[in-house]
């Protein structure tokens, strides 16, 4: 089971890194297949085992989401992941990627603006918590934003990691 997750996974990121997009052929037969196999393994108890997984993939990545760090396709993958291992890894899961994303982007922001310039992303974020203006600060970031990273990468990169624990 953890080789088709990691082959659907790796495939999402390379078409994510080329096109920027994680097409819906890809994450909804991931999802369904998910939910059919937790069916026909543990019958219901087994179809809400996936269900719940989805959820939390869901619920944990849509805020990102919402204030456009992520793609819709990020999401759907990791509702997809959340299918087919559940509620519990999937949670894990999240926090590793999200931590190998920061890692990512942090990197990303050294090579291509300065090597100083994600510490003055940090201190502004400090100082919009401070003043209470967490959305302001968002949008002056998507206002300011360099390139990108395509985040399929990261969810691979912490899945791979996720699957090595497990």
């Amino acid at each position: 089971m953890e080789m088709i997750i990691l082959m659907v996974v790796a495939y999402s990121a390379v078409i994510d890194f080329k096109t920027r997009k994680i097409p819906n052929y890809v994450t909804f037969p991931f999802m369904i297949v998910g939910l059919l196999i937790a069916l026909l393994q543990k019958s219901f108890i087994g179809l809400t085992f996936s269900l719940t997984g989805i959820l939390i993939g869901l619920l944990i990545f849509i805020i990102p989401y919402a204030l456009g760090l992520l793609g819709a396709g990020d999401v759907k993958l990791m509702m997809g992941i959340g299918a087919w291992v559940g509620p519990s890894v999937i949670a894990v899961n999240s926090v590793i990627i999200i931590i190998v994303g920061g890692v990512l982007a942090f990197i990303s922001l050294m090579v291509k603006v300065h090597p100083l310039y994600p510490f003055k992303i940090m201190k502004d974020f400090v100082f919009s918590f401070i003043v209470r203006d967490i959305k302001g600060f968002f949008v002056r970031l998507g206002e300011n934003s360099v390139d990108s990273i395509p985040y399929g990468i990261a969810i691979l990169g912490g899945t791979v990691v996720t699957i090595c624990l497990y």
